[in-house]
């Protein structure tokens, strides 16, 4: 009886976990990122590249080292998506953080960024600056940030 008991407990236990771990990942909110490479000479690269999205609640999505595996990201006018998931609404997309501990330079043309199940993305442009651990070469750190809501057309 003992023995029946602890067993029956123990296949308690496990289908607890089971089940916090189902709703864990089922509450997770998912971020997508989409990367375009830029087109100068020497925009793509080989080194690790990191993101994160800032919202407007002040909290971030940290997407890590960026790489899509089996896949040469970041060539040179190449689009690359990414995916991350947090446990919390960071709010509306307001700023993109991009990082490297490579010396291989790497230029971001733009980038998208939204929540999974919105229509509401984030648009951000880079201004030619290479990212790059080596000073001379770029920034290690790129922090791109919402420039306004207003659209303009060109007639």
């Amino acid at each position: 009886k003992q023995w029946y008991q602890r067993r029956v407990r123990g296949k308690m236990k496990v289908q607890l976990v089971v089940l916090l771990l189902f709703l864990t990942l089922s509450l997770a909110f998912e971020y997508k990122l989409e990367i375009r490479t830029g087109w100068k000479n020497n925009a793509g690269t080989d080194g690790d590249v990191f993101a994160k999205i800032e919202g407007k609640k002040g909290s971030f999505v940290n997407f890590k080292k960026i790489d899509n595996p089996h896949r040469n990201d970041f060539l040179k006018g190449q689009i690359d998506t990414f995916t991350a998931h947090s446990m919390e609404d960071i709010g509306k997309i307001k700023c993109l953080i991009l990082s490297t501990n490579s010396r291989d330079k790497w230029m971001l043309d733009k980038a998208v960024a939204w929540r999974s199940g919105s229509t509401e993305k984030s648009y951000f442009y880079n201004q030619g600056t290479f990212l790059s651990s080596e000073p001379r070469e770029g920034v290690s750190q790129l922090k791109l940030c919402e420039q306004g809501t207003q659209t303009y057309y060109i007639t």
